[in-house]
């Protein structure tokens, strides 16, 4: 029993990925098991039983070995000139998984597109509609940025001012999402039954939507500390697309489950989620007028000391 023990507490690589594997295949299994007409036969909590003690322990050997992975991999990547920046550079690392997002959206607004000409539904066709204007945003940030470092160089002034210029205009781009957002989620209150996608497909949809809610936080957070303007505006177009995953999902979930949420609440948490993007897109238009203006006062010379006592004087 104690080597049995032992060998569960530092298992090798090739027992993990086996029971990572028959832990994928029980939650599978519970989830169809769970959508069919056997969901309370008896055998049906030995699988559910087996399936919580499988992800207890996957979960556990995951707390063990991320850590060291993570710490493996960035001694890897640090060998390499070019990784080792994007490990070293929390900018660079925002803009690259920024770049990332934005092809996720574009899959977004392919999978939304074709659902809603094959359906024929309006809320499809808002969703795609937000997820092209996110998209082009991202877009418009990105390029930019990169447009500018090209032509101005990392340290020069003139780059810092583009870079507030594209955090001013994230901001007024941002209330002008507004308006496909508003689209969207009336169309997601009014019309919640065509979100129905089944219960076992939305209950995994809701860990991806948390993780990435908490993520795109943290990040805000991380990134109001480095005072960036590119890295902060990026990571507010984040936490915006994360609230509006956190509100479909529970879109989604209310009409996998029969719509047992009431409307005022839906409107509530929907609408909330308009509000805070035009308050953080007015914050982010003023904020970028008022760093502006800091920086054009710093790049004015100072008068003469002469000038300036004899100012004084009189």
């Amino acid at each position: 029993m104690k080597r049995l023990l032992a060998f569960l507490k530092e298992p090798p690589l090739w027992f993990l990925i086996i029971w990572y594997v028959l832990t994928a295949g029980l939650i599978a299994g519970s989830a169809l098991l769970a959508s069919s007409a056997q969901e309370n036969a008896p055998h049906a909590g030995a699988v559910y039983g087996f399936t919580a003690l499988s992800l207890a322990y996957a979960i556990y050997m995951a707390v063990q070995w991320v850590p060291r992975a993570k710490h493996a991999a960035k001694e890897r990547l640090r060998r390499n000139k070019y990784t080792e920046s994007f490990l070293e550079s929390y900018s660079l690392r925002t803009v690259v998984w920024s770049a990332l997002s934005m092809l996720l959206n574009f899959a977004y607004v392919v999978v939304n597109g074709v659902t809603a000409v094959l359906h024929h539904s309006r809320w499809y066709y808002a969703l795609s509609a937000y997820y092209f204007a996110l998209m082009l945003i991202r877009l418009v940030i990105i390029g930019s940025a990169g447009r500018a470092l090209k032509k101005y160089g990392r340290e020069s002034r003139e780059f810092a001012r583009r870079k507030l210029d594209l955090y001013l205009i994230c901001g007024v781009l941002l209330l002008v999402l507004e308006v496909s957002l508003s689209a969207v989620v009336t169309l997601m209150i009014v019309l919640p039954r065509e979100t129905d996608t089944g219960l076992p497909l939305a209950i995994a949809n809701a860990a991806y939507t948390f993780w990435k809610l908490v993520l795109a936080i943290v990040n805000k957070v991380k990134a109001g500390k480095t005072h960036e303007p590119v890295t902060q505006a990026l990571r507010s177009l984040t936490l915006t697309d994360a609230l509006v995953s956190m509100f479909s999902l529970q879109i989604t979930l209310s009409a996998a489950a029969g719509g047992s949420l009431p409307l005022q609440f839906n409107a509530a948490v929907g609408f909330g989620v308009c509000l805070f993007t035009v308050f953080l897109g007015i914050y982010m238009i003023f904020d970028g007028i008022r760093r502006k203006k800091k920086f054009t006062a710093s790049a004015e010379p100072a008068p003469p000391k002469g000038q300036e006592e004899k100012g004084q004087e009189e």
